[in-house]
C-alpha cells in the first residue's frame, strides 16, 4: 500500500511541480475562449444589424454593420435616460425567485458596456429584484440606430492631414484609410424610431445625446420615413465637401456645352456634373458669395452660339461692373448702364418677342404646335442678362411712366418669353418679395448662394428645405483671407424640386479677359487688348477670385447626370 502511495506520489510530483503554469495556461485558455465567444456574439450582433439588402453573391451573405457604428450606438445605450426613454425598466424587473440566479456575465451580450453601465445605474431600482438587464439593453437597442450620412449632408475634416513629402502609394493608401476612418468616427447619423411616441419627447433627447458622444453639433433632418427621427452628428467642425472641389477654366474646356438647352456650369458633392436646363434664371447671393460664376460661366458656354448667329446677347448692368468688360467684345447685341438704356433694351427684346408670336407658323400635319422654338440663325435664342437686379427694379419704380411701362414688358417677357426662345438671367444680391411681385413665379430656375435670410432659403428652395439641410445661410462666408473656400456653392433644384448642392466653376479676370480677345468687338483688325473687370467703388461683389484651383477630375465628363427640365 504504502508502494502504492510513493509511486502516486513520484508520478504526481511533476504535475504538482508544474502547477502554476498549469493552472496559468488554463486561465489563459479560459480567457481566450470567453474572448472568442464575446466577439463572435457582437460580430453575430452587427450581421442581424446590416441594412442593406443581401444579394445571391456569397461575398454579401457575411457582411456586417461597420464596426465604428457599432461601438457609437453602444456608447449611447451607456446612457441611462436614453435607454430607459426608448424601454422602461419597470418591464424588466421581476420577483427573485427563490434560489435562482440573477446574475449574468455582462460579456454575453453583445452590449456589454452598456449592460454593465446599466447594471450600476439601476442598482437602487433593481433591489430585491431580479433585472433582466441584457433584455432590457437589447430591446433598447431596436431604437438607436447609426449609420453614414446621406449624400446631401456629407462632409469632409474641415482641417486634412498634411501629405508628407515623398509618400508612397501603400503609405498614401494607408493614410487615406486613417482619414477614411477619422470621417466615419467624427461625422455620422442617428436615426431614432418613434415607434408611437411624441417626437416632441424623443426630441428632448437631443442634450442627453451630445453630452454622451462629445458631439460639437447635432442638426436634425428630414427623410422620408415618418417613423424616424434622423440627425446629423458631428464630433468636430464638418468642412464642406465641395471645398475640395474647386474647378477653373478647365472645367469649360472640358465641359463645353454642346447644346444651347443644357449648359454644364457646375459640380455636385459627389464629383459630378451638374448642367443649367435654359430657363428664365434668377441668381441670389450676397457679397462675396461667387454669383459672378454662374454669370461668367454661362456667356462662355454660350458664346459659340453667339458666334454661329444661334444665340443673341442683351445686358443691362446697373452698376457697369459684372457685364462691363464685355463691351470690348462682339458678344452683346447691346450693353447699356443707364436708367433710359435698360427701358431701351427690354422694350427691343419685348419687341423680338412678340414679333416671333405673331408671326409663328403652326404645323398640325407635323404635331409642331409652336409651343417653343428651336434656336436657329432665323429665330435665335435671346438671353437678356441683367446685374443687380433689384437696384433696376428700384430705378424703374423712380422714374414714374417710363419705368413703370419697362416694368410691365419685363413681367411680359418672363410670362411669355420662354416658349419664344427669349430667356431673362438676372443676378441679385439680395430677394425682395414685394419688389418680384409676379415676377418670382416665372424664374422657373433658381440659384440660391450664401445669404443671410432664413425666409427666403425655404421661399426659393421650397418650403421646409433650410430643416432638411438645404440651408443657404450656412454657408461660410468667403473672404481674401481664407481664400474664398466657398465662393460659388450653392443651391439648385433637380427637375423634380428637389434641391441640390453645387459648386460653381470660376472665371478669373485673366480667363474673362481671355475670352474676350477671342471674339472681339467687330471692326478691330487685331485682337482686342481686353479689359479685367472694373468695379463700382463701394462693390465687394466684385468675386475677383483668391481661389488656388487645383485640376477637377470629374467622374463624368459629359452633359449627362443633372439639370434636365426645370432643375
Amino acid at each position: 500500500m504504502i508502494a502504492l502511495f510513493n509511486s502516486a506520489k513520484d508520478a504526481a510530483a511533476p504535475v504538482i511541480d508544474h502547477l502554476p503554469a498549469i493552472g496559468i495556461s488554463l486561465l489563459v485558455v479560459v480567457v481566450l475562449v470567453c474572448t472568442a465567444v464575446a466577439e463572435v456574439i457582437k460580430r453575430h450582433q452587427r450581421w442581424k444589424n446590416y441594412r442593406e439588402k443581401r444579394g445571391w453573391k456569397p461575398a454579401s451573405w457575411f457582411k456586417a454593420e461597420p464596426k465604428i457604428y457599432f461601438d457609437i450606438e453602444n456608447e449611447l445605450l451607456s446612457n441611462k435616460g436614453l435607454v430607459d426613454s426608448a424601454a422602461d425598466i419597470n418591464a424588466f424587473l421581476t420577483p427573485k425567485e427563490d434560489g435562482g440566479s440573477t446574475w449574468k456575465p455582462a460579456w454575453l451580450s453583445p452590449h456589454s458596456r452598456p449592460v454593465r453601465a446599466m447594471v450600476k445605474a439601476h442598482r437602487g431600482a433593481a433591489r430585491g429584484k431580479r433585472y433582466l438587464v441584457h433584455q432590457h439593453v437589447a430591446e433598447a437597442a431596436k431604437y438607436f440606430v447609426v449609420r453614414e450620412l446621406p449624400e446631401t449632408h456629407r462632409v469632409v475634416e474641415l482641417e486634412p492631414s498634411k501629405i508628407p513629402e515623398g509618400e508612397t502609394p501603400k503609405q498614401k493608401l494607408k493614410r487615406e484609410r486613417k482619414e477614411e476612418r477619422k470621417l466615419r468616427e467624427n461625422h455620422f447619423r442617428i436615426d431614432i424610431v418613434l415607434d408611437g411616441r411624441d417626437p416632441a419627447e424623443v426630441r428632448r433627447l437631443e442634450g442627453k445625446i451630445v453630452s454622451q458622444l462629445g458631439l460639437k453639433s447635432l442638426q436634425e433632418f428630414e427623410t422620408e420615413d415618418n417613423f424616424t427621427l434622423s440627425y446629423a452628428a458631428h464630433k468636430s467642425i464638418p468642412g464642406d465637401p465641395l471645398m475640395k472641389l474647386k474647378a477653373g477654366i478647365e472645367f469649360f474646356r472640358e465641359n463645353a456645352a454642346k447644346v444651347a438647352h443644357l449648359i454644364p456650369l457646375a459640380v455636385r458633392e459627389n464629383g459630378k456634373l451638374w448642367a443649367l436646363a435654359m430657363h428664365h434664371l434668377l441668381i441670389i447671393g450676397m457679397t462675396g458669395s461667387g454669383k459672378g460664376s454662374p454669370l461668367n460661366g454661362l456667356i462662355r458656354q454660350l458664346a459659340p452660339f453667339v458666334e454661329r448667329g444661334t444665340a443673341v446677347f442683351y445686358g443691362i448692368d446697373p452698376k457697369a461692373s459684372e457685364l462691363r468688360p464685355y463691351e470690348e467684345s462682339r458678344l452683346f447685341e447691346e450693353l447699356v448702364y443707364e436708367n433710359a438704356g435698360a427701358v431701351d433694351v427690354i422694350a427691343e427684346v419685348h419687341k423680338v418677342m412678340k414679333h416671333r408670336a405673331k408671326h409663328k407658323r403652326v404645323d398640325v400635319e407635323n404635331a409642331d404646335l409652336g409651343r417653343s422654338l428651336d434656336a436657329t440663325r432665323e429665330n435665335p435664342m435671346v438671353v437678356l442678362f441683367i446685374d443687380e437686379f433689384l437696384s433696376l427694379l428700384i430705378a424703374l419704380q423712380a422714374m414714374g411712366k417710363p419705368g413703370k411701362a419697362a416694368t410691365t414688358l419685363l413681367v411680359e417677357v418672363l410670362a411669355q418669353g420662354r416658349s419664344l426662345g427669349v430667356y431673362v438671367v438676372a443676378a441679385t444680391q439680395e430677394a425682395d418679395k414685394d419688389l418680384l411681385g409676379r415676377m418670382r413665379g416665372n424664374f422657373a430656375n433658381i440659384i440660391l448662394l450664401k445669404q443671410p435670410s432664413e425666409y427666403f432659403n425655404d421661399f426659393f428652395l421650397g418650403e421646409g428645405a433650410r430643416a432638411a439641410g438645404f440651408d443657404s445661410t450656412a454657408i461660410p462666408l468667403s473672404t481674401k483671407a481664407n481664400g474664398y473656400a466657398y465662393a460659388g456653392i450653392g443651391f439648385v433644384k433637380e427637375e423634380t424640386g428637389k434641391p441640390v448642392k453645387v459648386r460653381f466653376a470660376y472665371s478669373s479676370d485673366e480667363d474673362i479677359a481671355e475670352l474676350i480677345k477671342t471674339y472681339p468687338k467687330v471692326g478691330r483688325s487685331t485682337p482686342a487688348q481686353a479689359i479685367a473687370p472694373t468695379y463700382a467703388i463701394g462693390d465687394d461683389d466684385a468675386d475677383t477670385g483668391g481661389f488656388d484651383y487645383e485640376p477637377l477630375v470629374l467622374h463624368e465628363s459629359n452633359n449627362e447626370g443633372g439639370g434636365f427640365g426645370r432643375f
